[in-house]
């Protein structure tokens, strides 16, 4: 349990995939052989994991140009993803900007309600 992008493990993979070009599909493998071979635990092979599923990610974002060096990269959502790809963004030298998206929602859904009338606030 825990934050999996505080493990070591995590920000190995992210290199890995992210940093290093290690194919996408052929880091899966790398998986159980952490396990199998090298008696890497479960917790540990589970951040790993993620580490090459948001490093995969990053790398596929930069191969396709649409995540590029510069401003900040701004991350909406839950507390505990988007402290992952934070991780994973700035172990790989990004800057990062993140907003939780919980609290987004709700000023949004709040300001809507005072827009249309339902709450007091604003009006028409």
């Amino acid at each position: 349990g825990g934050d999996l992008s505080a493990s070591p493990d995590f920000a190995l993979a992210v290199e890995r995939t992210a940093r290093d070009g290690l194919p996408f599909l052929g880091a899966l493998f790398s998986v159980r052989v952490r396990q199998l071979l090298n008696d890497v635990s479960r917790d540990s092979n589970l951040a790993y994991l993620s580490g090459l599923v948001l490093g995969g990610e990053i790398a596929a974002a930069q191969t396709m140009r649409t995540l590029g060096r510069g401003a900040p990269v701004t991350i909406v959502g839950s507390k505990s993803l988007a402290r992952a790809y934070d991780t994973a963004l700035r172990i790989l030298g990004f800057q990062t900007d993140v907003l939780d998206g919980d609290r987004l929602v709700l000023d949004g859904l709040l300001h809507l309600a005072q827009e249309i009338g339902f709450l007091p606030g604003r009006t028409r």
